[in-house]
């Protein structure tokens, strides 16, 4: 009997124990992929501020990142988002994908889950965030590109959401 209840109760904790750990797993993941994102953001920010070459042209034009929720076209948006050079200087990036230079995939099991864009308090489906030079001039736009102010981008892993927050002084900060 008391061999019983010992079993019981070890295999009580083994369930218990495997539980948290994939919880924590999945919490590790996005903590990943957020500091992921904000590193690649900081490193398009500093291909601007060294000018950083694009296709012949001297990187004057800015490089920016975009974001895209809507999956209508393409379902995969929610699992990426796309490094742009603004060849034609409108401070924002061509629809068509001509100013794409590069789509970075979130890792497995993380989605794009929300943007948000302070100035117009809203929920947006694109975002595009462009680092002008010299100083850097930083453009964060929606779909009309009205020059917000701030915006947010929130990725999610299984039950948890990191986000990672942008402001028109450059400022790339995440939320653990």
């Amino acid at each position: 009997m008391e061999l019983i209840v010992s079993i019981t109760i070890i295999v009580i904790l083994t369930v218990v124990l495997l539980a948290n750990f994939h919880a924590g797993q999945s919490s590790n993941e996005a903590n990943l992929a957020i500091q992921k994102l904000a590193s690649d953001i900081r490193r398009v920010q500093g291909y601007s501020l060294s000018l950083k070459n694009y296709a012949g042209a001297k990187g004057e034009n800015g490089w920016g990142v975009f974001f895209n929720m809507d999956t209508t076209t393409d379902p995969d948006n929610i699992r990426k988002f796309t490094v742009f050079y603004d060849i034609d200087k409108d401070s924002k990036r061509n629809m068509d994908g001509s100013e794409d230079v590069e789509e970075i995939f979130f890792s497995k099991g993380v989605v794009l889950s929300g943007l948000r864009i302070e100035s117009a308090a809203v929920q947006g489906q694109r975002l595009s965030v462009l680092f002008v030079p010299p100083e850097p001039i930083i453009h964060i736009c929606d779909s009309q590109c009205d020059g917000e102010i701030d915006a947010t981008v929130m990725l999610t892993s299984g039950a948890n959401t990191k986000k990672v927050d942008l402001n028109i002084f450059g400022l790339v900060d995440t939320e653990n």
